[in-house]
């Protein structure tokens, strides 16, 4: 869950949004299976004027938006109801996409492959993920 009341200040949005020549908004692709999470996280994202893709709550939907879909980043919860999602990672991670895990899983859970990810454990909160977001686009 994100808990917005220790929320960071935001930064302006073009700091975190904007593409560095300046052209348009850097966009997340979100996939979270929890609606109350996605929901939380498109708020969060649109706010700091990023373009949200998704979000994807299954592994089908997941591996469609890793294969067709754009994104300057992604931010990926792991377990996709009781499913893993390390095929639509692994993906995203082949195509040179930024990914940040957004997941309740323990780091011994993480696989391995994964362990140099960044990765905000549930709960996180905003400041986490901001932390996170800033460095992604940096």
């Amino acid at each position: 869950m994100l808990d917005n009341q220790s929320m960071a200040p935001k930064p302006p949005a073009d700091a975190l949004a904007v593409a560095a020549d300046g052209s348009r908004p850097r966009s997340v692709l979100v996939i979270e299976d929890s609606p109350i999470v996605a929901h939380a996280l498109e708020v969060l994202l649109v706010e700091l004027g990023f373009k949200v893709i998704g979000p994807a709550p299954t592994i089908e939907t997941a591996l469609h938006f890793a294969h067709t879909a754009s994104p300057n980043l992604a931010l990926v919860d792991l377990n996709l109801a009781g499913k893993m999602a390390d095929k639509a990672v692994d993906r995203l991670m082949e195509r040179g996409v930024p990914v940040i895990l957004t997941t309740g899983f323990s780091g011994q859970l993480i696989p391995r492959r994964f362990g140099h990810l960044a990765c905000c454990t549930k709960p996180y909160d905003a400041r986490q993920l901001l932390q996170h977001l800033t460095a992604a686009v940096s």
